[in-house]
C-alpha cells in the first residue's frame, strides 16, 4: 500500500458515519500477487477510502448514480478488451491495434472506446501517452501530454482524469477523450500531496487533500473543497474481514453485505466487482471462481479454470488463457464457452520477472473491467 493510500485511511477514519461492519474490517483492492499477469482497469486502480465502523475502508472506483441494477453504460462494440505486450484486442479479439512502445501499462473503460496508457515513444524518461481505440480496432493517439502516470475513468463517461502539480499548485484535468481535448483544467483550492488518491465517480472527480478533499463538477469545471463527510458515494465495494479473513461486498451506504465469500488461504482470493456494479465474481484460490449477483445475493460457479478474469462494459465475466483461448461466461448461470484467438503474441511465455523486475514486457496480459 502507498504512503498516500495509508495517510488517507488513517485520516479519514475519524470522520465517516455509515452502519459498521465487524471490526477490523478492511476494504482492499484484491491480495492478488502481482506475478507477470496483471488484470487492472489501469496501472492505478484509483480508489478513495472512508471509515467503516473500527476498520477503514479502501474504496473500488465507483460511480454514485449505479444501483444494483444498471444498464451498460460503455461504448457499443468494446466487448472483451485486453492487451498483450503492446497489442491492444477489442470485440472479443475480432480487432487489434499495436501501440508504438514496448508494452501497454494500463487499460481504462470509457464511453467513447477503450483509453490506453503507453510510454511516449519519444522520450527518454518513459513519461506516460495515452492512445483510444475503439470498437473497431481504430487507435487514436491523443494529444494530450499528462504530467503524471495516474489517471482515472468512470466506464459511462468519455473522460479521463488526474493531476499535474507544479510548484505549490496544483491543477485538476479532465480531458475528453470523444473529441481529444481538456474541458477543464482548475486550480485546486486546497493543498494537496504528492501522489494523491483521485477517483471519478458520477459526475465528479475527487482528488485527495490535506483536510478532505477537492472535489471538481465535471459539468461546470469549478472545484470545491469538501470535508469527508461530504464526497460523493461509490457504488458497491469489496473488502476483507481482517478478524476471519471473510472477504464481502457492501453497500457502502447502508452497510448491507450484499456477498460474502469463505475465508482462503490463498493470497489471490478476493472479488472483483463488475464495471456495472450489477455483479462481483470471487476468486476462491483454488481454481474455482463464483459469479454474485449484487441484487439478489445468489452465487454461480464459472465453469472455467481460469485465474485472472475482466469484465466486459455489459458486465460479462471474460478471461484468456496463456494457450491463447478467450472464455465468455454467462453471469447468472455460471455456464462457460471458449474459443481459440488469432494472437500475435500468446500471453505470458517467457520466464516470470526475478526479483520483481519485469523486463520482457512482450507478452504482459492486462484485461479491461477488473475493478477490484
Amino acid at each position: 500500500m502507498t504512503e498516500p493510500l495509508t495517510h488517507l485511511m488513517n485520516r479519514e477514519a475519524e470522520h465517516l458515519e455509515i452502519p459498521a461492519p465487524p471490526a477490523a474490517a478492511v476494504l482492499t483492492r484484491g491480495r492478488q500477487l502481482r506475478r507477470r499477469r496483471r488484470s487492472a482497469i489501469g496501472a492505478a486502480a484509483l480508489a478513495a477510502v472512508i471509515a467503516l465502523g473500527s476498520g477503514v475502508a479502501l474504496l473500488r472506483p465507483g460511480d454514485d448514480r449505479r444501483g444494483l441494477d444498471p444498464a451498460p453504460a460503455t461504448a457499443d462494440g468494446i466487448g472483451a478488451a485486453f492487451a498483450i505486450g503492446n497489442v491492444v484486442y477489442v470485440d472479443g479479439g475480432a480487432h487489434s491495434a499495436t501501440v508504438p512502445a514496448r508494452a501497454v501499462q494500463a487499460l481504462y473503460l470509457t464511453s467513447a472506446g477503450l483509453v490506453v496508457q503507453h510510454e511516449d515513444p519519444g522520450s527518454r524518461r518513459g513519461d506516460p501517452r495515452f492512445s483510444l481505440v475503439t470498437a473497431d480496432g481504430r487507435l487514436t493517439p491523443l494529444s494530450t501530454e499528462p504530467k503524471a502516470r495516474d489517471a482515472s475513468a468512470d466506464p459511462a463517461l468519455p473522460y479521463l482524469g488526474w493531476i499535474e502539480r507544479r510548484g505549490a499548485v496544483t491543477t485538476a484535468v479532465v480531458h475528453d477523450v470523444a473529441t481529444d481535448r481538456d474541458v477543464h483544467r482548475v486550480r485546486l483550492p486546497v493543498e494537496v500531496s504528492k501522489g494523491a488518491v483521485t477517483w471519478m465517480t458520477g459526475q465528479y472527480l475527487v482528488v485527495d487533500a490535506a483536510e478532505g478533499a477537492a472535489v471538481v463538477d465535471l459539468a461546470t469545471g469549478t472545484a470545491t473543497a469538501r470535508p469527508s463527510d461530504e464526497l460523493p458515494r461509490p457504488g458497491p465495494i469489496a473488502g476483507t474481514d481482517l478478524d476471519t479473513d471473510v472477504s464481502f461486498v457492501i453497500d457502502p451506504t447502508t452497510g448491507e453485505r450484499l456477498a460474502e465469500a469463505e475465508a482462503s488461504e490463498s493470497p489471490d482470493s478476493r472479488f472483483a466487482i463488475s464495471p456495472n456494479g450489477r455483479y462481483a465474481r470471487w476468486y476462491r484460490g483454488d481454481g474455482e471462481s463464483f459469479v454474485y449477483d449484487l441484487a439478489d445475493g445468489t452465487r454461480v460457479r464459472l465453469d472455467s479454470g481460469a485465474a485472472e478474469f475482466g469484465w466486459t462494459p455489459a458486465d460479462v465475466p471474460f478471461a484468456v488463457t496463456d494457450g491463447g483461448e478467450l472464455i465468455t461466461c454467462v453471469p447468472t448461470t455460471g455456464e462457460c464457452s471458449s474459443r481459440q484467438l488469432d494472437l500475435v503474441v500468446r500471453p505470458n511465455q517467457t520466464p516470470p520477472p526475478v526479483g520483481g523486475v519485469d523486463k520482457d514486457p512482450s507478452d504482459d496480459l492486462l484485461l479491461a473491467g477488473d475493478v477490484q
